[in-house]
């Protein structure tokens, strides 16, 4: 028989008896003897993550939109070409009986109801205005970040983001210059800002939960502006 010949298992045996069903993992987990004259690796290993699939489908309940599974007929009309270096044929030939066992026993199951779909993420909040951040609020704390330093920041923060809302506001002309007493705020700046503690001040846990969604109001820094930071980072150390 030729390399390329298509070998019949129609005949390898009834459907094996197994003492436990059959899982997506045990399937998928399976493994054969490479011999010098075996079934192509690739067409059996095409069939075993079908039939794999299939038994997830079957056990986490049907999608209107799945493909129709595999039957037990399916698997038993099966024709793998002889490869040399293939897999052992009498070893994929008893596993199969048992896949056709398995597809036999669920296909006798009741089905299970359908997959209920995923509930859809929330979406994102809205983006931070200048007014947000001057507005911004927090609760008390005590301990707590002391209420100058945050407020100083958010101020500043809200002039580096109503600087930036010019620059990409469309028709708004040309960006005017930056004539803060310090740069504008970056993105990292946002990130690696710290506060002083004092026995009474804004709760930590808002302030910090405010200064995330406030950094991702500045874009990301490009080439010259990391390394910029880098340099800056060398600096503090």
């Amino acid at each position: 028989m030729s390399q390329s010949q298509e070998v019949d298992r129609t005949d390898a045996g009834g459907a094996a008896m197994h003492k436990e069903p059959l899982t997506p993992e045990h399937v998928r987990a399976r493994r054969f003897n490479r011999v010098v004259r075996g079934y192509r690796r690739r067409q059996v290993d095409r069939l075993l993550e079908r039939v794999a699939a299939d038994l997830a489908r079957k056990q986490d309940g049907p999608q209107p939109d799945d493909p129709a599974p595999l039957t037990p007929g399916d698997v038993e009309q099966v024709r793998f070409s002889a490869a040399l270096g293939g897999y052992e044929m009498g070893q994929v030939d008893d596993f199969l009986d048992e896949v056709v066992g398995e597809l036999d026993r669920v296909a006798r199951e009741p089905p299970r109801p359908a997959r209920q779909p995923a509930a859809a993420l929330p979406p994102p909040p809205p983006p931070l205005s200048t007014g947000d951040v001057q507005r911004r609020t927090f609760s008390p704390g005590e301990p707590g970040y002391l209420v100058p330093e945050v407020d100083r920041f958010l101020a500043r923060a809200a002039s580096s983001l109503a600087h930036l809302e010019a620059a990409v506001t469309p028709g708004a002309g040309p960006p005017e210059r930056w004539t803060g007493p310090e740069p504008p705020l970056t993105r990292w700046d946002v990130l690696r800002q710290r506060f002083p503690l004092g026995p009474r001040g804004y709760a930590r846990y808002e302030v910090d939960a405010f200064l995330v969604q406030l950094a991702a109001q500045f874009p990301e820094p490009g080439p010259v502006a990391e390394e910029e930071l880098l340099r800056r980072l060398r600096l503090d150390r």
